[in-house]
């Protein structure tokens, strides 16, 4: 409600950001620091090379992919359904989104047929971001032919991340034209994210820039987050644990993001010595798995890390011990749900 808002920005709690505000603010800083960046086997999962963005090349690239997204209908409070693994473009298209406006919701890449109609007979979106295809699973086509006439628009037919080039001058200034006629407001809603279903259906949580901002400031400061550092996460990007774990503290505190999906142990452990990962999250099985497996952990050099958040399930005293104790590396137990509560 009104009330509720203004009462939380007179307590100094909410604000005036955006995540796309957040973005330029990172890019006018450190433009030439890492912003995100896909594992190295993307190729192989969904056809396309991994891509490596800078924040300038990060807020270059959502520029575009916003002029192109307005160019096809999309601005001011459109609901679009976006169904993406972790990959760089799932980064951009929330960025793109949040400069025009849009109302994301972002849905698992495991849902089918069954979930995408009866979520989109709920959101009745106005179109769907989506991927030819991740591994085996042909996500645009499956997403069109449930669909009916809501538009589905694939990233690498449709759409393009284009990291190095602005919009034309012609899409750069509609660009410029709606965001001045339609700017963006913090207590927008900016997501429809989906809770898991533990009561039955699952349920749409709608969110806005400042509750997403609350939830990534308890993150941050909980786990530690410090200016430019490397957060790996592999965890897909669709709701509390990736948004207000990693996109907006990431956003907020300048930091870069390695991404991953699905988890690969072997693959994982690379990227947290190969990207000097500070921090992680991981569920409580690979914990264990690593805390009972010494000589594999130390096969790698992990001396960049700092410390790995872990929830879902109760966290085993002795894994703890043996990564606070034998590691050098602090747990961080995290509870979070979609529809705002988050403890550290």
């Amino acid at each position: 409600s009104q009330a509720r808002i203004d009462e939380l920005t007179a307590q100094g709690l909410w604000g005036e950001d955006t995540l796309h505000s957040l973005l330029r603010a990172c890019a006018a800083r450190t433009p030439d620091a890492l912003a995100v960046a896909d594992q190295p086997n993307r190729e192989e999962l969904t056809g396309s090379p991994p891509l490596r963005l800078s924040f300038a090349q990060l807020d270059a690239a959502s520029d575009a992919l916003a002029a192109d997204l307005l160019a096809r209908g999309i601005g001011r409070d459109s609901r679009i359904m976006v169904q993406l693994p972790n990959i760089v473009d799932l980064v951009v298209t929330y960025y793109a989104c949040s400069k025009l406006g849009a109302v994301v919701s972002p849905l698992p890449v495991q849902y089918g047929s069954h979930e995408i109609s009866s979520l989109a007979a709920t959101l009745a979106p106005d179109a769907m971001v989506s991927l030819t295809r991740f591994r085996d699973q042909p996500l645009a086509e499956q997403a069109a032919a449930v669909l009916g006439g809501t538009p589905v628009l694939a990233l690498g037919r449709d759409l393009e991340i284009r990291a190095l080039n602005a919009p034309d001058a012609a899409a750069a200034q509609a660009l410029a034209d709606h965001q001045q006629a339609h700017p963006t407001g913090a207590n927008d809603t900016f997501t429809v994210c989906w809770t898991s279903g533990t009561t039955g259906t699952p349920k749409g949580v709608p969110r806005s820039h400042n509750m997403w901002l609350a939830s990534g400031r308890m993150t941050a400061v909980g786990s530690g987050y410090q200016v430019g550092e490397i957060l790996l996460n592999p965890f897909p990007m669709v709701n509390m644990s990736a948004l207000g774990g990693f996109l907006y503290p990431a956003a907020l505190c300048g930091c870069g993001i390695v991404l991953h999906h699905p988890l690969d142990p072997p693959l994982f452990l690379q990227q947290m010595q190969g990207e000097q990962v500070n921090f992680t999250i991981a569920p409580p099985a690979l914990l264990n798995k690593l805390a009972h497996a010494p000589e594999m952990w130390r096969a790698f050099d992990f001396g960049a890390l700092r410390a790995i958040g872990s929830g879902s399930a109760p966290l085993s005293p002795d894994m703890i011990t043996t990564f606070e104790h034998d590691y050098g590396v602090d747990i961080i137990n995290i509870y979070g749900s979609n529809e705002g509560i988050a403890l550290v």
